[in-house]
């Protein structure tokens, strides 16, 4: 896993080695900030990564100009891996590393983000609901945008007040960018 581009381009992250973990790939990261690029200046951005894993779209954030990124993941292995890329990056101060369930964390979390990144491992039972229950909290910003990926198959749920910008679909994976519309 490398950074893509921005400050830290061509760097490589530490990851964990799990056949239950299922980190994006090079090709679907680059995707989602490629279309990024013409929607959200991610400069100066507030971002959350839900289900983080080793940290790879946040920290792709990061280096491309995101003030801060909150990782968050209730695997302990996960949550060594992230720190342990910050350290590498040098970048611990733009970083906040939370271990705990992403629901449970849910249920309590304040504060507005440009950017949510939501990778679930593709048999997390209700899924399709994540991101209107990230909406409802208000945890995304009047202009925030929300992506998740996911399994091509799962259908996001949502509801008036939240559209769907655009669905890809790369083999069995899917991303779907997600945003407030405008009153």
């Amino acid at each position: 896993m490398r950074i893509i581009a921005g400050a830290y381009r061509g760097r490589i992250l530490k990851s964990v080695q799990d056949p239950r973990l299922r980190p994006a790939t090079d090709r679907v990261k680059e995707a989602i900030f490629n279309i990024l690029q013409n929607r959200v200046d991610v400069r100066g951005a507030r971002v959350l990564d839900l289900f983080a894993g080793s940290g790879s779209l946040g920290f792709e954030a990061i280096s491309r100009g995101a003030s801060l990124t909150v990782f968050v993941d209730d695997w302990q292995r996960a949550v060594k891996a992230i720190e342990a890329n910050a350290r590498l990056l040098h970048c611990e101060a733009r970083c906040t590393v939370i271990k705990a369930d992403v629901h449970k964390f849910l249920s309590r979390a304040k504060g507005e983000f440009d950017l949510v990144f939501v990778d679930p491992p593709y048999d997390l039972e209700a899924s399709e609901s994540l991101p209107l229950r990230i909406f409802q909290r208000g945890l995304v910003s009047r202009d925030g945008i929300l992506i998740m990926e996911h399994r091509a198959k799962l259908r996001i749920e949502t509801t008036e007040g939240i559209e769907c910008l655009l669905a890809r679909r790369f083999g069995n994976t899917a991303i779907s960018m997600l945003r407030r519309t405008m009153d």
